[in-house]
């Protein structure tokens, strides 16, 4: 005879239940230009690392990845975006995550986070990333999520000029060059003090990896500026420059607006489905269940519109004051480097030459400068289709 079992057997409907609480996931990955995906942003890196994250957390994918890639915000319509969210709505109680790298890849702005959020927040849903401690069901949590998608907008508003967490040891008021100039050999500049047979000290720039001769710093950065100065706009290209760039800047306003207000009539035209969904409801047409159907998908169409509504829209500025102080700035860059203070004096290198300025022992050289010297260049060429104005 056989000894009872210390354990019962739980119930089908127990052991039913226990089998179905593994999280399941669903990824979202987005690129919104080209510079992104030639980093560590790329759509491949990111659904790589997403679902090592699945696997680290015991999670399960309920589907394919769910992927954007686009060339800007312009050209991105977040088809996929739209996809997930109406897989998260027509699978409601079988998907409990959304998976991204970082929370900037949902939305940019804070408006469109809480949107987004919200909206997943009603099928059940939850957001986490990948890189980020988000996700969890605690007010830490909550919070942590908030700033970070403050941050993502913080970032998005002050992308333009960032100065780049250089190292301590780099930042050398003695030796501002030291940050960006490279020798030809490919090799960095850096700076030294030296004391003459007399007693004095003298400053010196010498390339770290060939040990060429050492240049004074005086000549070094005099002819770095000498450099600047070659760069800025001659007098009878003033014209032609102030021209060029209000043509091409009200040419993209007015292409932006146009969208723009393409897209507020489509939320118009959805806000009216609501309308005749409630109407519907009312005359016993539609059930509650239906109607809550229809709305939620209403909600995801607003919501989607307004995101790319707001992808879109340009802060409003007085584009002829903005053009004037770019060309001040352009003719007189050799000036406000020499006298801003060290920590201006590496953003402006950074932002003028963004791979750097070479040096060969007798003249700067670069490979690539900022877009609006691009378009000097341009006007310099001799077989410029560009028209010089007075």
């Amino acid at each position: 005879m056989s000894l009872p079992s210390p354990f019962k057997e739980k119930p089908m409907n127990e052991q039913i239940e226990q089998k179905n609480t593994t999280m399941r996931a669903v990824i979202y990955a987005r690129v919104s230009t080209e510079e992104q995906a030639k980093h560590n942003f790329s759509l491949e890196s990111q659904v790589e690392l997403a679902r090592k994250w699945v696997v680290d957390h015991k999670f399960e994918l309920a589907c394919e990845p769910f992927v954007d890639a686009g060339e800007s915000a312009k050209t991105m319509n977040r088809k996929a975006l739209a996809r997930l969210l109406e897989y998260c709505r027509t699978h409601k109680g079988r998907v409990d995550a959304v998976l991204i790298y970082k929370i900037d890849r949902i939305a940019r702005n804070m408006a469109d986070h809480v949107a987004i959020r919200s909206l997943l927040s009603q099928y059940g849903v939850r957001i986490y990333s990948v890189t980020e401690p988000i996700g969890g069901d605690n007010s830490t949590s909550k919070l942590l999520e908030n700033v970070m998608a403050s941050f993502a907008q913080f970032d998005n508003d002050a992308k333009s000029g960032r100065l780049t967490n250089h190292p301590k040891r780099a930042l050398n008021p003695d030796f501002p060059l030291r940050v960006t100039a490279r020798c030809a050999c490919g090799g960095r500049f850096t700076g030294s003090w030296s004391r003459g047979q007399m007693g004095g000290r003298y400053a010196y720039y010498h390339c770290a990896k060939c040990h060429q001769k050492s240049v004074k710093k005086e000549v070094f950065e005099e002819q770095f500026m000498e450099f600047l100065t070659q760069l800025a706009p001659k007098k009878e290209e003033m014209g032609m420059f102030r021209a060029s760039i209000i043509d091409c800047w009200q040419g993209k306003h007015n292409e932006l607006n146009t969208d723009i207000a393409t897209i507020d009539r489509n939320i118009e035209k959805v806000e009216e489905e609501k309308v005749r969904v409630v109407d519907l409801t009312k005359q016993g047409v539609f059930d509650a269940d239906t109607a809550k159907e229809e709305l939620n998908r209403i909600k995801e169409k607003v919501t989607l519109l307004r995101l790319s509504r707001n992808e879109l829209q340009i802060e409003e500025f007085d584009v002829e004051a903005s053009v004037n102080y770019c060309l001040y700035f352009m003719v007189n860059v050799y000036k406000l480097w020499y006298e801003v203070k060290l920590t201006d004096k590496i953003k402006f290198q950074e932002m003028i030459f963004p791979e750097g300025v070479l040096y060969d022992y007798s003249t700067f050289g670069t490979t690539k400068t900022a877009d609006i010297y691009t378009l000097k260049q341009l006007i310099d060429t001799p077989n410029s289709t560009m028209v010089q104005y007075s």
